[in-house]
């Protein structure tokens, strides 16, 4: 091998800079040189060297592709094939030479089981998508050398392979679904096939610099005709790290086919499936068999390839609960069709709460909220959370003002993402999350006011908690998110309902500028508009001290065993226990309480 390289280095009067791969016993079949001609242009030699005469014909026909490729690429893509200078095709040491690309591979797959973070923004995602989407739109007949196909027969042969060779790579009853949805679902999932990669490796992929639209796909010997979610599964699943890309490729993949009509989603959507399910038990077999164990990344990759298969084969995978990420402008102008809200023009997504997905969405005139609920809120609670907003707006407490539908309903039903979502679409409420230098008496105050009122109103919000108050500064200008209210007049509930608020209010970490006794006091005498006598106080002692041990209960169901056991887990809670228990004391009322003001029960 030595003799041959140095025949080509002669040859086109290059030097040796330093080998980038090396051949091995796996997987690479030929070595990968960094080579100068004597004007110090920098040069990638690839020269094949195995005995495999397979491999040398895929070498070979690797050659003829990126020739053919990058001829027929658009401008904007041709940069993404290797710039072949010379090249020979004969003899036992086929090889290449090509302009060197300056760039990082997106990941290792052994190593880091995926594609590493951070490397992409939305331009550039979607830039690497439209490539992808260019070759696959390639009429195999417009190439002159014989493509191969990823065939049913193939894929038959590469999961015996995986299950032969690694001893309870899965359990045997999933191995049994996984080959009963092969067997059932090939001939329609490869009735419909595209131009791939196919290899799609993050080390096969290089990026100039992180974020940049610049890319180089090597190796292509494996470029094939595979069924149309090929590619969206590999990536899928290259992207395990970042949920976002993930959200983006399914809606990306989904919108793609829905575009053309309903069937070829259909057939998308069972390619997709089948594809994830083959390449994620591929993924599992290649880092149970060469990845190393002892790295924190193998359990969480591994974790994530077996969540994806279960899911795929449920079908549940395209048809996600969470639709935060997977959401996008067109699903958006799809809910506004049923509005008279004009046409949507941008959006950004605030968060995904409880199950739900709020988008702000802003239109030439106004801007909205568009509510997405999850899939297990009832009709009758999303009706009754929509009246509360409205009967609060119109005692003019500042909250979400519901936008009727077109057909004059509170929310719709429209199918997004293969089930039917409950959407309302509200009005927008300037104003944010509590900020540190708001965090003072003036905005517990105010916060045990806004309460007072939405009371009145004979509503329990519930949640009140600095997550569901929006400020202006140290008022409060909105109210949010009533899940858990309901319309009563009872006065215990409403005075149950202050002592919660004040529970997750003490129990939050944040922005504590106010000592604990100050914040409640003082909330309570928002709440009032007086300071009420100690026997009250009292009672309102005795329930919020039960509301901050329902919370502290609810935590501890989150935690592990570990946590659980430090004392460190419920310091927080005993602090605010302690903070409580000297509300009643004359010097803590004297705080809020002027000499001449007396005191007054509710």
């Amino acid at each position: 091998m030595k003799k041959s390289v140095e025949k080509v280095l002669q040859k086109y009067n290059l030097k040796y800079v330093k080998k980038i791969r090396s051949t091995d016993a796996k997987m690479a079949r030929s070595e990968l040189l960094l080579v100068e001609s004597s004007n110090q242009i920098k040069y990638t030699l690839k020269i094949f060297d195995s005995k495999d005469i397979d491999a040398k014909e895929r070498f070979i026909n690797e050659v003829k592709y990126i020739r053919f490729l990058r001829s027929f690429a658009k401008s904007r893509f041709k940069n993404f094939f290797g710039n072949i200078k010379y090249f020979s095709l004969t003899g036992n040491n086929p090889y290449y030479i090509f302009k060197f690309v300056e760039g990082e591979p997106l990941g290792r797959f052994v190593k880091d089981m995926g594609i590493k973070w951070g490397y992409f923004h939305h331009d550039n995602f979607f830039e690497f998508l439209y490539f992808l989407d260019f070759v696959s739109e390639i009429n195999v007949n417009d190439l002159k050398d014989k493509v191969q196909k990823w065939s049913y027969r193939y894929v038959q042969k590469e999961l015996r392979h995986y299950f032969e060779n690694v001893p309870n790579l899965l359990p045997y009853d999933l191995y049994d679904q996984i080959q009963t949805f092969v067997d059932k679902n090939h001939n329609q999932v490869f009735r419909h096939t595209s131009l791939s990669h196919r290899d799609l490796y993050p080390e096969n992929v290089l990026i100039k610099a992180r974020k940049s639209k610049k890319f180089t796909f090597l190796d292509w010997e494996y470029l094939s005709l595979v069924p149309i979610g090929f590619n969206a599964a590999f990536l899928y699943l290259l992207f395990w790290r970042e949920s976002y890309w993930k959200g983006k490729i399914l809606s990306y993949y989904y919108h793609k086919y829905q575009e053309i009509d309903a069937l070829k989603l259909a057939d998308f959507v069972k390619s997709f499936r089948f594809c994830l399910i083959v390449l994620s038990t591929r993924f599992i077999y290649q880092i149970e068999s060469f990845a190393d164990k002892k790295s924190q990344d193998y359990q969480h990759a591994k974790v994530s390839f077996l969540s994806d298969l279960e899911s795929s084969l449920k079908g549940d995978i395209v048809k996600p609960d969470n639709i935060k990420f997977v959401l996008t402008k067109k699903d958006l102008s799809a809910v506004a069709s049923h509005y008279d809200v004009g046409d949507v023009k941008s959006y950004e997504i605030f968060y995904a709460s409880k199950g739900n997905t709020v988008a702000r969405v802003n239109t030439k005139e106004k801007s909205y909220i568009f509510r997405f609920y999850s899939n297990s809120r009832s009709e009758s609670l999303i009706s009754r959370e929509l009246k509360m907003f409205k009967k609060l707006t119109e005692a003019k407490i500042k909250t979400y003002d519901v936008i009727e539908s077109k057909s004059g309903k509170l929310f719709i039903k429209i199918r997004l993402y293969g089930r039917y979502r409950k959407v309302a679409v509200l009005s927008f409420l300037k104003g944010s999350k509590i900020k540190q230098h708001w965090a003072k008496k003036t905005a517990a105050r105010n916060a045990g006011q806004t309460l007072r009122k939405i009371h009145d109103c004979n509503v329990i919000h519930g949640d009140y908690s600095k997550e569901n108050i929006l400020f202006n500064k140290s008022k409060v200008c909105g109210v949010i998110d009533f899940e858990w209210g309901r319309i009563t007049s009872s006065k215990e509930a409403k005075l149950s309902d202050m002592a919660k608020a004040i529970a997750l209010w003490l129990i939050d970490i944040r922005y504590k500028n106010l000592d604990e006794a100050d914040f409640a006091l003082t909330f309570i005498e928002g709440y009032f508009g007086y300071v009420p006598k100690r026997a009250q106080l009292e009672k309102i002692k005795m329930i919020i001290i039960n509301k901050v041990n329902e919370q502290r209960d609810i935590y501890l169901t989150t935690i592990d065993q570990k946590q659980f056991q430090e004392k460190a887990a419920c310091r927080r809670f005993d602090m605010v226990l302690n903070k409580i228990n000297g509300f009643n004391r004359s010097n803590e009322i004297s705080k809020i309480v002027p000499s001449d003001i007396k005191e007054r029960t509710y």
